[in-house]
């Protein structure tokens, strides 16, 4: 699934003009924030001109603008990510992070009873496929994203 994410993303990167690269990190630092970082931080060192960093959880991704500080290129150089955190919203807020895609699992959930029910009830059913998301987050619509996550902790994302 990952990888599937990291090669659309190459894939439409190319389509646009633009170069992609794919930093694999070695699972032994996965759980290691400031590995993380300084993982991230050596590959923008002997990869000159990165403007700007996806990655695929909130956690890496708050690493990633650690690195992009450490390195001095705040401003200089985008992070986006995907999952929700409170750590990514202040983010967000305060302008390390440029977006976060919020894959909205809640939906899933909830619409699979909702829809089992109704069926179960009235015979009634969507006809076809029924998108949950993504949703993008970021500057413009980030504080009432977080008015929902400080009231509903657990419906959009996790602490």
């Amino acid at each position: 699934y990952l990888q599937r994410i990291c090669d659309g993303l190459s894939a439409k990167a190319k389509e646009l003009g633009i170069t992609s690269q794919n930093l694999e990190l070695p699972t032994a630092d996965s759980t290691d924030q400031n590995k993380v970082s300084r993982d991230i931080g050596a590959y923008m060192q002997s990869h000159a001109g990165i403007d700007g960093i996806f990655t695929e959880n909130a956690a890496v991704g708050t690493a990633a603008t650690a690195a992009v500080d450490t390195a001095q290129l705040t401003g200089k150089v985008s992070v986006g990510t995907m999952e929700v955190s409170s750590v990514a919203l202040d983010q967000i807020k305060n302008g390390k992070l440029l977006f976060l895609i919020n894959e909205q699992p809640y939906l899933d959930g909830y619409y699979g009873v909702l829809f089992a029910y109704h069926y179960a009830k009235f015979g009634l059913a969507p006809v076809g496929e029924v998108a949950t998301g993504p949703s993008v987050i970021d500057k413009t619509n980030i504080d009432k994203i977080e008015t929902v996550f400080k009231q509903y902790p657990n419906v959009i994302g996790a602490k």
